[in-house]
């Protein structure tokens, strides 16, 4: 038998004769008189065989009591790590006579999902062009649902009224789909005319979060299908294809956000690319409000034009999941809308499905 010193290293048990050997089996009677018979020449040795073969089972008897315990220890004994396996936690208590920790059972610990119990952050957000880089929280679903009135030239005006809806997959991957919502347009002679708007697609990725001297960065990627109706001025009727590259900071209470913007629309004459770029500043003016100045444009697909336009607008935060926002918006190009006025309403709650989609296997393939 070998015990691992507390140096590390390896050394017999005892270097002492019998050390290893129970105190019933040091010295006693049998063993001294094997001692004898086998010094004495003066005994035959079929006399001396006959003494080895009744005093063996006399020694396997007695050490069979103390193997048999040596079995059960063994069986019982368990590595802290089993014992942190099996309870989920462990007590570790010192034993000073033996400069040992004996592991002891605890009570086991719930393992706690963020994106299931965290509680619902603030929501508040300007109505800018710029996206953020920060995704929508993991596990909740945030609606956008807003009305936007702009001036499309010649003294008509269009309303749009739609949702947003949100869902933050992970900490840093958020779906979205805009669903289909109300347009309508008229005046200037013109006759009124309802339809619905085209539907978005997407999901946006941070993959880098905000060091010492870098912001955060994001991928956006969308697709718009076309379920607008084209004839009354709804939409192109084609799809389109947007890739967006977001870079965020944060300088106190001022928030920026830089967008490059990559539009592949479909038309009759084919595909036609263009990048837009914006720029927003946002700052925290009050615990529960919020203003923003933007600044955004760039070349227009499947045209010569180039569009510019101005925002300033605020966001108020009416609960931790529930805000509103509003801005005005103005071209400063002769592209169009010239004018746009936006009020949202942003709502966030935890829906039922974010438990299922935590323990699912799609759920653990996002890390959940």
């Amino acid at each position: 038998m070998r015990v691992e010193p507390r140096d590390g290293s390896e050394r017999p048990a005892d270097s002492r004769p019998n050390a290893a050997l129970p105190r019933s089996l040091k010295g006693n009677k049998t063993s001294d008189f094997l001692m004898k018979e086998s010094s004495s020449a003066s005994m035959h040795d079929d006399r001396r065989q006959e003494f080895l073969l009744a005093a063996l089972p006399m020694k396997v008897w007695q050490i069979l009591p103390n193997l048999i315990g040596v079995g059960f220890l063994s069986c019982a004994m368990v590595s802290p790590q089993e014992a942190i396996d099996r309870t989920g936690t462990s007590t570790a208590t010192h034993d000073g006579a033996s400069n040992s920790f004996v592991m002891q059972p605890g009570i086991p610990v719930k393992r706690e999902e963020p994106c299931v119990e965290a509680q619902i952050g603030p929501n508040a957000a300007p109505p800018t062009w710029d996206s953020p880089a920060s995704t929508t929280q993991c596990g909740t679903l945030e609606t956008d649902s807003f009305l936007i009135e702009e001036a499309v030239g010649a003294g008509v005006l269009q309303q749009t009224l739609a949702t947003t809806a949100k869902y933050g997959l992970t900490s840093h991957l958020e779906v979205r789909w805009g669903l289909p919502g109300k347009m309508a347009k008229g005046g200037g002679g013109t006759p009124r005319l309802q339809g619905t708007t085209d539907q978005w697609i997407g999901a946006c990725y941070r993959f880098h979060d905000e060091g010492r001297w870098t912001p955060d960065l994001a991928l956006d990627f969308a697709i718009k299908f076309p379920t607008a109706n084209p004839a009354k001025g709804f939409g192109s009727g084609y799809v389109d294809d947007q890739l967006t590259f977001i870079a965020s900071r944060d300088w106190g209470a001022t928030h920026i956000d830089f967008n490059l913007a990559g539009t592949i629309a479909g038309s009759s004459k084919g595909k036609d690319g263009a990048a837009e770029f914006g720029l927003a500043l946002t700052r925290q003016a009050t615990a529960r409000f919020l203003w923003t100045l933007e600044v955004y444009g760039g070349p227009q697909p499947g045209t010569d034009e180039r569009y510019g336009s101005a925002l300033v607008g605020g966001a108020w935060s009416l609960r931790p999941w529930l805000s509103i926002n509003s801005g005005y918006a103005r071209a400063f190009t002769a592209g169009m809308p010239h004018e746009q006025f936006l009020l949202t309403v942003i709502y966030t709650s935890r829906p039922w499905f974010a438990s299922l989609i935590s323990g699912s296997r799609f759920g653990r393939a996002l890390g959940r």
